[in-house]
């Protein structure tokens, strides 16, 4: 996977668009790209608006003083692996109070693998809340920078794609509670109504295509 700064520009946009749409914030932890996503979400004009904070904690110590990564954590797992991204993301949410948070840790090379954990191994992990995170684990091939390259493209799509999708659950929930209610509200007055009367309560109750595509559209704060 290649990732020119072109790509990356169109990716933070992208990400930036769709925050300001929605109403986020965002704050970033990284290791292994040094503050790369924070960079390029602030190099747009009036991201202040959306981006809260970039916490680059490259250290093991940092990664406990400023992130409250537990030491268990790092020298059970080590820095890169799936529960330190976790609690990552978790000690952002809290340090910076916004409403996502994205981390990353991993192995960019060229030293620093190992057979467990190559060059190119990176974990990422982003949420909203410690109930609400997803983890990947992906290997990058290339050298330092195109492997810091992919993390932050892959990054930034991640975590838009991610916000989209809880936008659309919200939607059919919603969407799915209304012929719910609809479906009740006929069952209970069915027996007192006639024909004319249930239909004319159905055409009240359900909602419009317009109505639904406005529903699918409501922004989730």
């Amino acid at each position: 996977m290649q990732a020119s700064d072109h790509q990356l520009q169109q990716a933070g946009n992208a990400l930036g668009d769709l925050l300001v749409e929605q109403g986020k914030t965002i704050a970033t932890a990284e290791s292994c790209t040094g503050g790369w996503v924070a960079k390029i979400l602030t190099d747009r004009a009036g991201s202040s608006a959306y981006t809260m904070a970039g916490l680059v904690t490259y250290s093991n110590e940092a990664k406990q003083a400023i992130l409250g990564v537990q030491a268990q954590a790092l020298a059970e797992h080590g820095a890169v692996s799936e529960p330190v991204v976790r609690q990552m993301v978790t000690g952002a949410l809290r340090a910076a109070g916004v409403d996502v948070a994205v981390a990353i840790s991993g192995v960019a090379g060229p030293g620093g693998g190992s057979a467990d954990k190559p060059v190119g191994t990176v974990w990422f992990a982003w949420g909203t809340g410690p109930d609400n995170i997803q983890a990947s684990l992906q290997h990058f091939d290339g050298d330092r920078d195109q492997v810091r390259r992919q993390s932050v493209l892959y990054v930034l799509q991640g975590v838009t794609e991610f916000l989209r999708n809880a936008v659309m659950f919200f939607a059919k929930a919603g969407v799915g509670l209304c012929q719910r209610l609809c479906f009740n509200t006929v069952q209970i007055y069915r027996k007192t109504l006639d024909a004319s009367g249930v239909i004319a309560l159905i055409l009240l109750l359900v909602p419009t295509n317009i109505e639904v595509r406005q529903l699918r559209q409501t922004r989730v704060r």
